[in-house]
């Protein structure tokens, strides 16, 4: 199916009808990039050339020529209201009640909307050559004698941006897809052995070898071996689906709907972790040469070339339109990438972040965390006497954004061969990448200062003899862990307020993790001396990138107190994929970029034990 832009006539409010102009069937001129030809099409706008049953027969008012929803209908065409009179097409839409199509009558009838475009498909033609024409055309002339009209779109912008309200006469450059008959070659003769080679060439490099060796025999000259193979070609574009050259209805024509559910396809393809949408099951199996195929037959682009053309063709959509669109191939293939290394970062994620708070930052400027504290004691007030003032003090850590990032590539030959290291490979890359760099400022702040941590605006660095925040080196055991507890407990606000901090999370080694496991595990017990009072209190997180491999920590919830602290740019979270078509080098390149923060706001809410081996 394809389309050609047309225009809204008039309204009815009561009955909620337009009437449309849906063709007048102008004599447009056109280029076809599979053919390499430029020539003249011309749609017969008579009754004895157009099919009209599926029409009349209540077919569906679309938004913007999508049909992979329910959501995407919003009218029908009153049955029996088609008619052809002056070489001219009318139709008669009736917009559906439902309030989600409400707004869009309301612009209707307000000449906002204004462009309506028919999506077709041809039957049969009648070609003329250019050497044949009578009226003085420079190209071929195809007039497409038999064609059916499937449904009639509302649309933002027509092929053709003159199609406006009572302006029918220009309707906009549609693209057809043609069957046509064979043109023989006057009389037989056998072409010279330079004119066979280059037969032979030109049919092999567009995929017609087979057919060479009939044109030989045919005594066609390479001229008209030229013409017979764009005839071919227009055969076998009428049986793959719908073709066209890139332009804005084009683009319009895939829709949001078939772009999600490739989409979803793809990441459904290569994770574990999500579920396949009903509407995205057909592409389930699908190749992404595949999905290039499917793709160029929904927008109608033509292509050559097998896959190969397929990918090439679905890849420069953008650019060949001139429009940037969240619903381009190349922005699939981009939503997918990003969705997978999203899927890959949260796996891959740093444990100790869960007891980090998350924070989000406006800009790239230093900023300074709030520490207000003070005495809470109400003190009594006597009759008639006064409130006293409480003595706040303050303080704070500053922090600041910073950007990471990295460019990858994926080949145009990986996206033919579609192989597993092309497009499930680098999302793991990237995403493990994020989380890696992540984990690695993390980690890297505890090494700091010989595994005190880093130094905070005090002078002294967050684990500290001062702050009492130190243990006494052991091995996770009983009483480690309760002098942990005390020392949380202990600790004090600013002004020296009970903070009554309760420690959640034990932080370990991978050397430390069956210590820890065992430390907390929930055992039966033969007697109460034997029951493990750290049971089910304490959450165990291990890190790997931790270079000591005895040293362990208490922490608290996040943010009770804010002590460790993460973010990120406002609306940004996590790592985000930029993709850009390559030009100077065939293929697609995948930036991940990532504006993080990370540091200790406080040092309270976390004890340190430099530990020991366990006997």
């Amino acid at each position: 199916m394809v389309t050609r832009a047309a225009s809204i006539a008039r309204s009815d409010d009561k009955q909620r009808t337009v009437d449309v102009v849906w063709t007048t069937g102008a004599r447009v001129a056109r280029y076809s990039w599979a053919r390499d030809e430029e020539f003249d099409e011309e749609l017969v706008v008579e009754p004895s050339a157009l099919r009209l049953e599926r029409l009349n027969s209540g077919a569906p008012f679309l938004d913007t020529h999508r049909s992979y929803g329910l959501d995407s209908i919003l009218g029908v065409v009153v049955e029996g209201s088609v008619r052809i009179e002056g070489g001219k097409g009318y139709a008669t839409i009736r917009l559906s009640d439902r309030e989600e199509v409400e707004p869009i009558w309301r612009d209707m009838q307000a000449g906002i909307i204004r462009n309506v475009s028919v999506g077709y498909k041809v039957h049969k033609y009648e070609r003329t050559a250019k050497a044949d024409r009578k009226d003085g055309g420079k190209r071929a002339l195809y007039r497409a004698i038999e064609w059916e009209p499937m449904e009639i779109s509302a649309v933002a912008i027509g092929a053709d941006a003159g199609a406006q309200l009572r302006e029918e006469a220009n309707t906009g450059v549609g693209p057809v897809i043609i069957e046509k008959g064979r043109k023989m070659p006057d009389g037989t003769k056998t072409p010279s052995a330079g004119d066979e080679k280059q037969i032979r060439a030109l049919f092999t490099r567009n995929g017609f070898e087979s057919e060479a060796q009939a044109a030989i025999e045919r005594g066609m000259s390479v001229e008209d071996a030229r013409e017979h193979l764009q005839e071919l070609q227009a055969t076998r574009d009428a049986e793959f689906g719908p073709v066209s050259e890139p332009d804005l209805s084009g683009m319009q024509r895939g829709g949001a709907s078939m772009a999600e559910a490739m989409q979803a396809a793809l990441v459904h393809r290569h994770s574990q972790n999500t579920t396949l949408p009903q509407e995205a099951q057909r592409f389930a199996e699908m190749t992404v040469p595949e999905l290039a195929v499917e793709w160029c037959r929904s927008m109608g682009i033509n292509y050559r070339g097998g896959n190969a053309g397929a990918i090439d063709a679905a890849m420069q959509t953008r650019g060949a339109v001139g429009y940037h669109s969240t619903s381009d191939f190349p922005s699939i293939l981009s939503g997918a990438m990003g969705l997978l290394v999203l899927d890959q970062y949260q796996v891959a994620r740093s444990a100790v972040m869960q007891a980090s708070r998350e924070r989000t930052f406006d800009d790239f400027r230093e900023v300074t965390g709030a520490r207000i504290s003070g005495s809470v004691e109400f003190d009594k007030v006597l009759e008639s006497g006064e409130y006293k003032y409480g003595q706040v003090k303050d303080g704070g850590e500053k922090i600041k954004l910073a950007t990471y990032g990295k460019i990858l590539a994926v080949t145009r030959q990986a996206l033919i061969n579609d192989s597993a290291g092309a497009f499930e490979r680098l999302p793991q890359i990237i995403g493990t990448g994020a989380a890696e760099t992540e984990g690695n400022l993390l980690a890297g702040m505890f090494a700091e200062n010989s595994g005190a941590g880093p130094v905070l605006s005090d002078d002294n660095p967050v684990f500290h003899e001062s702050r009492d925040n130190i243990g006494t080196a052991a091995a996770i055991d009983t009483a480690s862990l309760s002098e942990g507890f005390v020392k949380l407990r202990r600790q004090r606000g600013l002004g020296g307020e009970v903070l009554a901090i309760t420690p959640t999370f034990l932080i370990v080694a991978p050397e430390k993790e069956t210590e820890a496991l065992q430390a907390v595990a929930d055992l039966y017990a033969a007697s109460s001396e034997d029951v493990n009072v750290f049971a089910r209190r304490l959450q165990v997180l291990v890190e790997p990138r931790f270079e000591d491999p005895l040293r362990w920590y208490l922490a608290a919830a996040p943010g009770r107190p804010e002590s460790l602290v993460h973010g990120y740019l406002r609306g940004q979270r996590g790592p985000q994929i930029t993709t850009r078509v390559g030009f100077e080098v065939d293929g697609m390149e995948i930036k991940g970029s990532m504006d993080f923060a990370t540091g200790f706001m406080d040092w309270r809410g976390w004890i340190m034990n430099p530990g020991a081996t366990a006997d």
